[in-house]
């Protein structure tokens, strides 16, 4: 299990499952509170008798990950050089926000252009792309699917194509990835002023080393 260091004062809780074949699992329950250096000690008592044993995290809980998610997700809000909409009140404050998290959140907005598209098959909207592609993953719409995908590559600008690295990545989407960083290689001085690549530099430092390997391609 990979901790980081600053998760010394994280608690973690998971099943442990300890067991030799052909003998009764023996199965515990176990909270860790903080690590030293990343790694986890574990002390089992009364395991003396158990011999090539084979241990299986079957869960695992951070109570850190929701705020940790919590965090990034005020920081974007925060960003509003990668803002895509705005909210206006009606005193005339205005909120700068983003349309894929906005779209994620309502749920109605997302089944209705999903119905549209299944009775009409008529071009989605490019601010809808995003979302609309969670939901087409999910119900296996393909064609959808695909759709979603190239009005996400066809969008791509310098603000939020770093968002679109993150969300392609957490989809698994391998062809909206390479698009992503083939592009923020193209454009690395402009992006990395952005705060989307900002934000991107601190929770993701495995897709930011991808891009600098473009770069490196690409320029060298």
């Amino acid at each position: 299990m990979c901790l980081r260091e600053d998760d010394k004062d994280t608690s973690y809780r998971f099943t442990l499952t300890i067991e030799k074949f052909g003998c009764e699992a023996i199965t515990r329950s176990i909270e860790i509170v903080g690590n030293e250096g990343g790694t986890i000690s574990v002390n089992c008592n009364n395991l003396s008798e158990i011999q090539d044993i084979y241990i299986k995290i079957e869960s695992l809980s951070n109570k850190s990950t929701e705020c940790n998610m919590t965090h990034d997700f005020a920081k974007i809000l925060a960003s509003e050089e990668s803002s895509d909409v705005t909210l206006v009140t009606g005193d005339g404050t205005e909120f700068k926000a983003h349309t894929f998290v906005l779209s994620a959140r309502s749920v109605a907005e997302v089944m209705k252009e999903m119905l549209n598209y299944l009775y009409t098959d008529r071009k989605i909207p490019n601010q809808m792309a995003a979302p609309l592609y969670t939901a087409a993953n999910k119900y296996a719409l393909l064609h959808l699917q695909d759709m979603c995908e190239q009005a996400l590559i066809e969008t791509m600008d310098v603000a939020s194509v770093a968002d679109t690295l993150r969300f392609a990545d957490l989809h698994g989407n391998e062809r909206l990835k390479t698009k992503a960083i083939t592009f923020i290689a193209r454009n690395i001085k402009t992006v990395t002023d952005t705060e989307s690549w900002k934000n991107l530099r601190q929770t993701d430092h495995q897709l930011c080393m991808d891009v600098l390997e473009e770069v490196a391609k690409q320029h060298f």
